[in-house]
């Protein structure tokens, strides 16, 4: 029996598949046999923690289960699911939200970006940026642009040409900039909410 050839395998996954890669740079899924158990695909991305794959077909992305069942529509592209159980999608130049039963479960926007550890996701709609939450609601006002949260809890935000900085609360915590480069560390630390220990200190000194 002619043994099949592969360009290339990938680890087996979680349910005790792996991808390959044929000589024609087509995609498929086998079992710990060595038995192909999929069709060809374009591409196929690795198992994720929903127990699906994203698989790409004639252009179009979709979700495909262990038994190489189609599981959702197609789409123009589908993102990885996301620690709140939602993955992005983009069909004709719009990304909107999706549930793990693909439904979908927000407006249309122009970009939606990942989601971040405050469970927020920066959303972009005819030139402004805001932040929704998992229910596709908005809870910041709207900016000329949004940066990452960091590590401080606060985010960069741009509105008339002026940087500033907002909590999480989308407070504005910091003066006018006007380079987002302006933004000491200094400027960050008197802008970050205390902590329990930083008021216990102050009150220690004599500053509460």
């Amino acid at each position: 029996m002619e043994q099949t050839q592969y360009n290339h395998i990938y680890n087996i996954e979680a349910d005790g598949l792996r991808r390959a890669i044929d000589m024609n740079g087509k995609w498929f899924l086998i079992d710990k046999e060595d038995k192909k158990v999929s069709k060809d695909y374009d591409d196929i991305y690795d198992l994720e923690k929903d127990g699906l794959r994203i698989a790409r077909l004639n252009g179009k992305w979709f979700l495909i289960d262990k038994e190489d069942k189609k599981v959702s529509k197609e789409y123009d592209y589908i993102y990885d699911i996301e620690t709140d159980g939602l993955r992005i999608a983009r069909l004709n130049e719009k990304y909107f939200l999706l549930d793990k039963q693909d439904n979908k479960v927000s407006k249309d926007y122009d970009y939606i970006y990942d989601i971040e550890k405050d469970g927020l996701r920066r959303a972009r709609l005819n030139g402004k940026w805001i932040l929704i939450n998992s229910k596709d609601e908005k809870v910041s006002k709207e900016y000329d642009h949004l940066y990452e949260i960091e590590t401080d809890g606060l985010r960069r935000a741009r509105l008339n040409g002026n940087y500033f900085l907002l909590d999480k609360e989308d407070n504005k915590v910091s003066k006018d900039y006007d380079n987002i480069y302006d933004i000491t560390p200094e400027e960050r630390r008197k802008a970050k909410p205390k902590g329990k220990l930083d008021i216990l200190k102050e009150r220690f000194m004599g500053k509460l």
